[in-house]
């Protein structure tokens, strides 16, 4: 989505590509310690818990499903359909809100915070 509404030289892919790496390494680690802590205090049901792991990427879908089953071997199918169709509902979720609310929110509130702040763009938006 950034590609093509930028193009791939833009400070706005790079900035997406910086944040997804990040994200793809510490994601599913900070995402494993969250769910280990969650469960054990009982907060959630394994079930719910299986939901929310599933509302990231694949690889913190993993890693959290992977403290899941740890605690709750007894309920690793069901638990693996729910993370799946959570991830998945996201995924088709996640495109056309990045495209009709996401994108449109961010340049807004960018153009208007950028002339409070007296920036640059400011001057060439106006």
């Amino acid at each position: 989505l950034i590609q093509d509404n930028y193009g791939a030289q833009s400070p706005e892919f790079r900035g997406v590509m910086a944040v997804y790496i990040i994200g793809t390494i510490l994601g599913p680690i900070i995402l494993s310690i969250i769910t280990s802590i969650t469960i054990s205090l009982g907060i959630v049901s394994p079930q719910a818990a299986a939901m929310g792991t599933g509302a990231g990427s694949a690889s913190m879908m993993t890693a959290g499903l992977s403290a899941l089953i740890a605690n709750y071997p007894q309920y690793e199918a069901e638990m693996t359909a729910f993370a799946g169709l959570s991830n998945l509902i996201s995924s088709v979720i996640a495109l056309p809100l990045g495209i009709f609310l996401g994108l449109p929110l961010t340049e807004f509130l960018y153009k208007r915070f950028d002339k409070l702040r007296g920036g640059k763009n400011a001057k060439v938006q106006n």
